[in-house]
């Protein structure tokens, strides 16, 4: 509708409007005096004899107070549809605003978009910083704009260059803090990516690593902060160092079919609250996780081979520490009691790869080893003395290997297997090796 014609349509309408309420009006007074003549036996007029200047002032009064108060009547009516139309324009005039609004930052995406496919990297430049801004202007369009953004380095392949340093410079400058970048999805599936940083990036959203090969010197994610979900279905690891120390997971993190061909460094890791999956992952380097800390939720390792991967968790913490002489202030500060942290090896394969669990905290903690095949390796575990049963080990298949627990009874989820070696036992001393030694005892 165009603006004169809803300017007719609005004024005829309030003139309707105004014509009812003054029926609507007239209706109710006649309707009321009929009510009032009835009520006093339908008085007559006065003889003149009687009927006095005062009378008659009298009844101008009562004529006049009628006449102002139909005049009201169209006063409120008139402002009443004054209010309904302005409300009606206002909310036209926002459409409307929304619509410019919308069409522009659509012509800036094309623009941008279109940039991107030039073939001067100057352009290309411009076009990616074009996008990095519209993303931060455009609420609605962002993860439109992150999913060409990426979509552009996929198509790059590993060449690198410029523009790709750019793309992954203006996410460094925006993945951190409470920026709302950091609640959009990024999903690398199949990309080639080489000596990649990911250090000190804040992911709110979903991270997708599905069949991404990491190549180069270092791939690292230390410092990153994963509140949301990261995924790595059958990518491979291949750079020389893959760094996750100081990273914090507090989502779901699943790393299956994975092939890590690179050292692992977990120091310092920290899982709260979610769940780290390594299934049916190959581990051809060391994994080095000391000092890391599991205060509640779960790191598994489930139907993994490591291949000359030394696992080491010393210092490691499972299980959130507590202090009882303060558990009224830890417990409405923090919202919940002590958490469970727990550290599952299972159905694993060890060929010539020592674990290490030396001097770790478990109090309030839990660590399950069950279903291992230990070739040529060695099973070290100890802990500082906690106060609840922390150890739960199942049929351990030890293969020219030694396992060395010497962990009091007491401390074993139910019973400790049949030839495995105690602090108790040996007054005191290490525990023993047991070359070719085959713990399969089912608790």
């Amino acid at each position: 509708m165009r603006p004169r014609d809803h300017a007719d349509a609005s004024a005829g309408s309030m003139t309707l409007s105004i014509l009812g309420w003054v029926v609507v009006a007239l209706l109710v007074g006649a309707g009321t005096s009929t009510l009032l003549l009835w009520a006093f036996g339908w008085p007559g007029l006065p003889r003149s004899a009687t009927f006095t200047a005062a009378d008659t002032i009298e009844l101008l009064k009562i004529v006049l107070a009628v006449i102002a108060g139909f005049g009201g009547v169209v006063l409120l009516s008139v402002n009443h549809r004054k209010q309904k139309v302005a409300e009606g324009d206002h909310r036209l005039a926002l459409r409307q605003e929304e619509r410019e609004k919308s069409k522009l930052l659509n012509e800036r995406f094309a623009a941008a978009a279109e940039q991107l496919a030039h073939e001067s990297d100057q352009v290309r430049l411009a076009g990616v910083y074009a996008l990095a801004g519209l993303a931060d202007d455009w609420d609605d369009g962002r993860q439109k704009c992150v999913e060409v953004l990426i979509a552009y380095l996929r198509l790059s392949g590993s060449r690198g260059g410029e523009v790709v340093d750019t793309v992954f410079r203006l996410f460094r400058e925006r993945l951190t803090g409470d920026s709302p970048w950091c609640d959009a999805d990024f999903d690398f599936t199949g990309m080639k990516l080489i000596d990649m940083d990911f250090g000190g990036f804040t992911f709110r959203g979903t991270v997708t690593l599905d069949d991404v090969v990491f190549r180069g010197e270092r791939t690292s994610f230390a410092g990153a902060e994963f509140l949301g979900t990261l995924r790595c279905h059958d990518g491979e690891f291949a750079a020389s160092l893959t760094d996750f120390h100081e990273a914090r997971f507090l989502g779901r993190v699943e790393f299956h079919h994975t092939v890590f061909g690179s050292a692992l460094n977990l120091n310092d890791l920290r899982v709260r609250g979610g769940r780290v999956e390594f299934e049916h992952c190959v581990f051809e380097r060391p994994i080095t996780a000391r000092k890391i800390v599991v205060d509640s939720g779960t790191l598994r390792f489930d139907n993994c081979v490591f291949q000359n991967a030394p696992a080491d968790f010393q210092y490691g913490q499972f299980g959130a520490l507590w202090d009882e002489r303060d558990w009224f202030n830890q417990l409405f500060s923090r919202g919940h009691g002590p958490s469970l942290g727990t550290l599952h090896l299972v159905e694993c394969v060890m060929e010539k790869s020592p674990v290490s669990l030396v001097d770790i905290l478990t109090e309030h903690g839990r660590v399950v080893l069950r279903d291992l095949v230990l070739e040529e390796s060695v099973l070290r575990i100890t802990s500082a003395e906690p106060r609840h049963p922390w150890l739960d080990m199942r049929r351990i298949d030890a293969r020219n290997a030694e396992v060395d627990v010497p962990v009091p009874e007491r401390f074993w989820k139910g019973r400790a297997p049949e030839g495995t070696p105690h602090r108790s036992e040996r007054d005191g001393h290490g525990g023993v090796g047991h070359d070719g030694a085959d713990v399969r005892e089912e608790l």
